[in-house]
């Protein structure tokens, strides 16, 4: 079946060339200027030179046999088409590479033997002459242009020279077309018409004005009139204006530009007729599926700056992307040989006893060599206890018959307090290299997350950037560039006039033609007279914060807060309670929340900063434990994570009510390792999270905290913390006895 449909797909698109053409011969043989009516013959060379020859030629047979004017004219062209088909057959046997170049010569001989034998007046001969010159024109002509629509279509891409040559058929074409009257109907409008307003659609607005005064003067070589070049020309430019809006819409304005021209410029003769063809052409452009005209952009449009600065900018990030990822697994290396490596180990009992009978007991040999080692066994396990053997401790023997007793209590003394000195610095050697070993492993986590979102290729949207461009103009604000970025938010950069760089105009107009919302990152000179404005898409809600507080100390406080954006999307709150109060407390709280803000700030993720943090604390040599509660949450998908280690419950206010979040979790930095109490789900809007010291927390019996922020009717988080802090001073009867902070965020969308 999937062969069939193939087959099927591979006739219809053959039968379709066939077809065009076919009409294309027709058209041609039609195309005439006087008497210069060569156009067909030249047509045929290019493309039988180039495609399938025994085809072109059966085509060129058959438009002959109906358009000759006359037998000699007929003989005349089946001469040429028997010399050119022989000439391309003999080329390709023999593999002569110029075909195209041997055809012309040809053809040019046999035109001109034709002419000097049929005629013998000096005028015929001089219109044969023309005719000839005409045809070798067109063989040029066609063949530069159908290089790229025809032969080869997948790698062309049109120059000026091309798009001339190009033209200049569409004008011959339109010059056959002319000739072609059905009861006062000429299709030569709606071919013209169609023509115009693809090629605006795919090349661009200065190519289909092109385009339409082509159409204009093959009209006007038939005719002999040149308003037509005129009433195509301002058909067309009328048409640019409104290409980017709906095709229906641009339809209307070619028809109405028509309509206009021909009661202003003639009587209005014949203008219904003309208005007809011109609809039929502009209804068959509108007919056309959107994925063809994206095709016919796709390979017969050329590459602007833009798509080149586009293939750098991924090309850089491309490369950027293998250098991170060379880099992460350099550090996933060098953690694995950290964590491969062991320490040398310490000697066990039977080899300290060894160390003994061979160093203090071997010089003596006056007891059994069996029986010395078990008591010496017996004598070093005695130590390991106690640290160092006492004589009551002693075996028998060695209490009653061995002469260097004293000398074995010493020693193995000393060897059990060296092995445990040796034990004590292996376990610090084993702590550094993990602790080593798990910051490599979070950078190299870091780096390979960085290199596989720098690989993806950035997208753009071209166009929203034309559209843009147009709209910041109406408003008065001149862009020379625009390049709109495609990403988790998207950036949109633009080169301006200088002066024109009105930023509430500018995120206005953006907000329209994207239907979002976005502010201005950056406004930075540029050469010259301009300057490069910089948008960035806000994200599609946003946060409120708020924080109310009183310290115990009027010089220092032991709770820290912290609201950071923490990426593009995501924001993070953070409450730190160091133990106690004072200048200390600040100081291990000011630490602690300084490097979440920094290891979150550089892209780890939760636990790996949670147990980084509480290794650094976990290294002051006094106590230093602190309580914390973290937010994280995503703006735009509205994921959060609520974190608590050691701190009071924290609330979720809703309009369904308010959420107690517990959490059972020891404080950070109490242990070497710790398992914080973890919330994860989806906020929703209006939200609000209000996260509380213990010295307000205190104050509260039970459930009182949760009923008061229950009947809190204020919207607005600063009221909402300061009423909650107000509320327990009053409860303390203003007194302060311990620091109290109370920090909340409500989560609002952006208008």
């Amino acid at each position: 079946m999937e062969n069939l449909n193939k087959n099927v797909k591979k006739f219809t698109s053959r039968l379709f060339e066939v077809l065009a053409i076919f009409f294309t011969l027709c058209l041609l043989w039609l195309a005439r200027s006087g008497q210069v009516n060569s156009f067909a013959d030249g047509f045929f060379i290019a493309l039988a030179s180039s495609s399938n020859v025994f085809l072109s030629f059966l085509l060129y047979l058959i438009t002959a046999l109906v358009f000759a004017d006359s037998v000699v004219g007929l003989i005349g062209s089946l001469l040429l088409g028997v010399c050119i088909t022989g000439c391309v057959v003999v080329s390709r046997r023999v593999r002569y590479r110029r075909i195209s170049t041997i055809c012309l010569i040809v053809g040019g001989v046999v035109r001109l033997g034709c002419a000097f034998l049929g005629q013998i007046s000096a005028p015929l001969i001089m219109i044969e002459t023309l005719n000839c010159a005409f045809m070798l024109m067109t063989a040029y002509v066609a063949q530069v242009a159908l290089q790229g629509m025809y032969f080869k279509p997948r790698s062309f891409r049109p120059n000026d020279i091309e798009l001339g040559c190009c033209a200049v058929l569409i004008s011959l074409v339109c010059c056959g077309a002319t000739a072609v009257n059905i009861y006062g109907f000429r299709p030569v409008y709606a071919i013209g018409l169609f023509a115009v307003m693809l090629v605006t659609s795919a090349l661009g607005r200065g190519e289909g004005i092109f385009t339409a005064i082509a159409v204009g003067v093959g009209i006007s070589l038939y005719t002999y009139d040149t308003v037509s070049i005129a009433f195509f020309a301002f058909i067309a430019t009328v048409h640019a204006l409104f290409s980017g809006a709906l095709r229906p819409l641009a339809l209307l304005s070619a028809l109405l530009s028509a309509v206009l021209f021909e009661f202003y410029f003639s009587s209005g003769e014949g203008v219904l007729l003309k208005l007809f063809s011109l609809v039929v052409g502009g209804a068959l452009f509108c007919l056309l599926p959107k994925s063809f005209l994206q095709n016919v952009q796709t390979k017969f449009s050329r590459p602007s700056s833009k798509t080149c600065v586009r293939h750098l900018v991924n090309a850089g990030r491309t490369s950027a992307s293998k250098r991170m990822e060379k880099v992460s697994n350099i550090f996933g290396e060098m953690a694995s040989a950290l964590g491969a490596i062991k320490g040398q180990g310490v000697l066990t009992v039977s080899q300290m006893a060894s160390v003994l009978c061979d160093g203090v007991c071997k010089k003596c040999g006056k007891c059994d060599e069996r029986l010395r080692h078990d008591e010496m066994e017996k004598l070093v396990s005695v130590t390991c206890e106690k640290g160092r053997a006492s004589v009551g401790d002693l075996p028998f023997f060695l209490e009653s018959d061995c002469t260097q007793t004293a000398r074995l209590i010493s020693v193995s003394a000393e060897m059990v307090r060296e092995r445990e000195n040796a034990k004590k610095r292996m376990s610090e050697r084993d702590k550094l290299r993990s602790d080593l070993s798990t910051q490599m492993e979070g950078v190299k986590t870091i780096l390979k997350r960085a290199s596989e979102d720098m690989s993806l290729p950035v997208t753009h949207d071209g166009e929203r950037e034309k559209l843009l461009v147009e709209e910041l103009a109406y408003h008065g604000v001149i862009v020379c560039d625009a390049l709109v970025t495609k990403a988790t938010l998207d950036k949109i950069t633009l080169v301006v006039s200088r002066g024109c760089a009105i930023n509430e105009v500018i995120t206005q107009v953006a907000g329209k033609v994207f239907s979002s919302s976005f502010s201005v990152e950056s406004v930075s000179e540029s050469s010259g007279e301009f300057e490069v404005v910089t948008l960035t898409e806000n994200t599609p809600f946003d946060a409120l914060f708020a924080v109310a507080g009183v310290s115990k100390n009027k010089n220092a406080t032991g709770d820290t807060h912290s609201f950071i954006k923490i990426s593009d999307t995501k924001f993070m709150m953070a409450l730190c309670d160091g133990m106690g109060s004072g200048s200390e407390a600040g100081r291990v709280s000011e630490t602690a929340i300084g490097l979440v803000e920094s290891f979150y700030k550089a892209g780890f993720d939760s636990p790996f900063v949670i147990e980084s943090v509480n290794r650094f604390l976990s290294f002051e040599e006094e106590e230093s434990f602190v309580a914390f509660d973290i937010l994280v949450c995503d703006l735009s998908t509205l994921e959060r994570t609520v974190i608590k280690m050691g701190s009071p419950a924290c609330y979720v206010l809703s309009s369904e009510g308010v959420a107690v979040l517990n959490g059972e979790a020891l404080p950070m930095g109490a242990l070497g390792e710790i398992t914080p109490s973890v919330y994860a789900d989806f906020a929703k809007e209006e939200q609000t999270v209000v996260f509380v010291s213990d010295g307000i927390s205190d104050l509260f019996k039970g459930n009182e905290l949760a009923t008061f922020l229950q009947n809190h009717n204020s919207v607005n988080v600063q009221t909402l913390v300061d009423d909650v802090l107000a509320q327990a001073q009053k409860l303390n009867k203003g007194a302060t006895a311990d620091d109290m902070t109370v920090t909340a965020v409500r989560l609002i969308r952006r208008i």
